[in-house]
């Protein structure tokens, strides 16, 4: 099963297998009124392309908010910011 962890390494794995350019992305993802650490994936299809394996969505939608790009060592860095972040929904469209 995995989390958004493990989706994102296995995307990035398999798109690699395949000769497809990848990163790994992590940040925040904005689900039910709130907002999550999550794991996504970067994929270079002629252009750069989001993707997120666990939502299924191909591009991600805007709700992904990058904070580190790269490889799992890259994710490292959102220790220093966890449980600092605030942020405001000032309006919401659906």
């Amino acid at each position: 099963m995995g989390d958004c962890n493990e989706h994102a390494v296995l995307l990035a794995a398999l798109a690699r297998a395949t000769g497809i350019p990848v990163k790994i992305e992590a940040g925040l993802v904005y689900l039910n009124g709130r907002f999550y650490y999550h794991a996504w994936n970067l994929l270079y299809l002629g252009k750069w392309v989001t993707a997120d394996a666990l939502f299924g969505q191909i591009p991600a939608d805007v709700t992904h908010i990058r904070f580190a790009s790269g490889q799992q060592k890259q994710q490292l860095d959102l220790m220093s910011i966890i449980g600092k972040i605030r942020l405001k929904i000032i309006s919401q469209t659906l």
